[in-house]
């Protein structure tokens, strides 16, 4: 740009202006990418802090029931005094939940863990049966109406999965789900409710705490079960198993997801970035190409999605008693 004779200065002409324009663009164009990469790093690392805090609620939790993590999933009549209930942790009786709804007040949630609290008689059922119900509401057990279960809890959202802070048909989401292989009890016999109401002990982990998966990431949004899923819910039952914040589940009651040995489809490795209609209910999820986990000791992992199937469900398991020596 040069000064005019007048001591006016001239415009910039119009080559001069796309010349700026485009190095301005090329600069975005370069920016950009990082800027994105630099979002997603800090949304992965907000998700492994969720992670670690689940992890270490359950520790706590654990620690106040005399070493027993909570149970997958229980009912208030379950009865560990008769021989024929074969469950003998401490969460029973008078408690309907899921582990997720059980660890609520270890990760500062307790204002919705308390929603759950039976004070009397309503809705057909008695308060002496009783005490906390993740259906419950206002008092009353099975209210299903300002109750536990249809609350937003922060830790349950993955920053990485959109889905995870939504709500399906009124019930809250959630970005990760629990191990069936160590919130529930596998090998049961039964079917139902059974297999679901596991007595895992942390400190008697078979295989170690540090060899085995406790949590996972895996997409709230996903409508590809053969129930007709929609998704993770953190507070839904038995009744249908796609449903059920869990990943590995296998049983008698899981027969979607085949029997309990090596080619079960229960050990398929972290499903990499699925959709709404790609998604299976019992995996894992690989956001981008690794999938953050919480192991039995409260650490935090990052497994490749490529994982070998034999070391994925050795990782699973808590009592297989191999050493898992593979790259994961």
């Amino acid at each position: 740009m040069h000064a005019m004779p007048n001591g006016g200065r001239r415009a910039f002409t119009l080559v001069e202006l796309l010349v700026v324009i485009a190095i301005i663009g090329t600069l975005v164009g370069l920016l950009l990418p990082a800027v994105q990469a630099a979002r997603q790093a800090a949304r992965r690392s907000q998700s492994l802090n969720n992670l670690k805090q689940l992890g270490l609620g359950m520790h706590n939790l654990s620690d106040a029931n005399k070493g027993y993590l909570p149970p997958a999933y229980i009912e208030h009549w379950l009865n560990p005094a008769d021989p024929g209930h074969m469950y003998k942790g401490p969460y029973a009786p008078k408690m309907t939940g899921t582990g997720l709804y059980f660890v609520l007040p270890f990760i500062e949630q307790q204002g919705i863990y308390t929603k759950g609290k039976v004070n009397y008689d309503a809705n057909g059922e008695s308060a002496q049966n009783h005490a906390y119900d993740v259906y419950g509401g206002d008092g009353k057990a099975r209210n299903w109406s300002n109750s536990p279960f249809q609350q937003k809890v922060p830790a349950f959202v993955n920053p990485l999965d959109p889905t995870s802070s939504q709500t399906t048909w009124g019930w809250g989401s959630t970005g990760y789900a629990m191990n069936f292989q160590v919130f529930g009890a596998p090998k049961h016999p039964w079917g139902y409710w059974w297999p679901l109401m596991g007595t895992t002990q942390l400190a008697q982990i078979p295989d170690g705490t540090t060899k085995t998966v406790l949590l996972a990431e895996a997409r709230a949004g996903c409508q590809g079960g053969n129930d007709g899923a929609n998704g993770k819910l953190w507070g839904h039952g038995q009744w249908n198993p796609d449903w059920l914040p869990l990943i590995g589940a296998t049983g008698q009651n899981f027969t979607n997801y085949g029997p309990f040995n090596a080619s079960s489809n229960a050990w398929l490795p972290p499903q990499m970035n699925p959709t709404d209609v790609t998604c299976v209910p019992y995996r894992a999820t690989a956001f981008g190409t690794t999938c953050q986990v919480t192991m039995a000791d409260a650490s935090t992992r990052s497994i490749d999605a490529n994982i070998d199937q034999t070391a994925w469900m050795y990782l699973l398991q808590k009592d297989d008693g191999q050493a898992n020596t593979g790259d994961w």
